[in-house]
């Protein structure tokens, strides 16, 4: 008969290395919300996962005996294992995906990027960004590595850290406004956003 000792270190095992590693990966790559279930199921997949990947060094620990409980360096790696190893295996699959996701996509994966405004801002590249208002007015802006953009599930917002003048009609970028540090955008104050790459020398670059 299992005790209930017994049973939350079971627990603790089959399901902690998931959940740390699950959360971990959260970190790097933005996904949508989860239901308590789902979190327990991707857990315990994740802890699958871990143990497949560690199943040699765990076999290496029974193996050479070393799975004494009254040794201390057992219990130190056991412990290691169990709270350091998943959250980095989890930010190296977060990193990963992030550089390969897109090929996944293209091979028709599904997305896992909730929206197409963390899909686009979670690319870390520098962006000139013509936002077009409810009113039709138009600003422009450089959006690099000092801007920031919310995430999901937060209500979408947008800092450029640089403010561009741009002519009212064809809203073709001018010149940076004198001593700019930058704008905050809500969202819903706007019509639709357009991105530009960003070259060298600082100057919007049309594609077509």
């Amino acid at each position: 008969m299992i005790h209930t000792k017994e049973a939350l270190i079971l627990l603790a095992l089959v399901v902690v290395p998931g959940y740390l590693g699950r959360m971990a990966f959260g970190a790097v790559v933005v996904r949508v919300r989860k239901t308590p279930a789902e979190v327990i199921y991707e857990s315990l997949a994740s802890s699958m996962l871990f143990y497949v990947l560690l199943g040699p060094l765990i076999f290496f620990v029974y193996d050479k005996g070393l799975h004494n409980p009254i040794r201390v360096g057992s219990v130190l790696l056991a412990s290691a294992a169990i709270l350091l190893a998943p959250p980095l295996l989890g930010l190296l699959f977060g990193a990963l995906f992030k550089r390969f996701g897109r090929l996944g996509v293209a091979l028709g994966m599904r997305p896992i990027t909730p929206t197409s405004w963390d899909y686009r801002f979670e690319i870390n590249e520098p962006l000139f960004v013509l936002v077009t208002f409810q009113d039709n007015t138009m600003m422009g802006g450089l959006w690099a590595s000092k801007s920031f953009a919310s995430s999901y599930p937060e209500e979408e917002d947008l800092y450029i850290q640089q403010v561009w003048r741009v002519e009212p009609v064809t809203g073709r970028f001018s010149e940076p406004v004198v001593n700019s540090a930058g704008a905050w955008i809500p969202v819903s104050s706007c019509k639709h956003l357009q991105f530009f790459v960003a070259n060298q020398a600082q100057q919007p670059k049309r594609r077509g």
